[in-house]
């Protein structure tokens, strides 16, 4: 189909310098979707999704703090945080609810949304989240307290995602200290 956004860029979001795009017009009388990716993912991996629903409504799309491009900071990443953040930019987009829809690390945000915000969602839809940490491998723990990318990298190599996992997810390699995540 080949959706192109609508309109997108940065939008000053509670500190960060948060990526969106939005396909289709938003203020019809349905609700947009607002599309979470999930960890190691960004906008561009969110594409064919955008694409599926962008002829029946409009679609909202962002990169969290530290993935595609929206740069990573120094502030502490959480589900609550980046809920926080989809909060502030339906605000900025003047959208006053939605329908959310997230996958695996977006699913978890998609949810902290619904219970943060209320008001803001309309229906959600939470694929592969996870809703109960004793399952997890330490090491995720980890990555997810690091306030940079060094505890994401050390916890790719340890749990071998780097070769598998993270280039499912649209990363093309994991990055040096000094540079980002490089998406498809």
């Amino acid at each position: 189909m080949g959706t192109t956004p609508s309109r997108g860029g940065y939008l000053p979001i509670n500190g960060l310098n948060l990526y969106h795009e939005v396909y289709g017009e938003l203020g019809t009388s349905k609700p947009p979707l607002l599309l979470i990716p999930g960890a190691f993912m960004a906008t561009g991996s969110m594409k064919a999704w955008a694409d599926a629903f962008a002829s029946e409504r409009a679609v909202i799309v962002f990169d969290q703090q530290g993935h595609g491009r929206t740069p990573a900071t120094s502030r502490e990443m959480s589900y609550e945080q980046f809920a926080d953040d989809a909060a502030a930019l339906l605000s900025a987009l003047e959208v006053k609810r939605a329908d959310v829809m997230g996958y695996s690390q977006g699913g978890g945000v998609a949810l902290q949304l619904a219970i943060r915000h209320p008001s803001l969602v309309s229906k959600l839809v939470s694929m592969s989240a996870t809703f109960r940490k004793d399952g997890w491998y330490p090491s995720v723990f980890e990555a997810i307290r690091g306030p940079h990318r060094r505890s994401v990298r050390q916890y790719a190599r340890r749990e071998g995602v780097q070769g598998a996992h993270a280039r499912r997810q649209g990363v093309r390699r994991l990055p040096r200290e000094d540079e980002g995540l490089e998406h498809q």
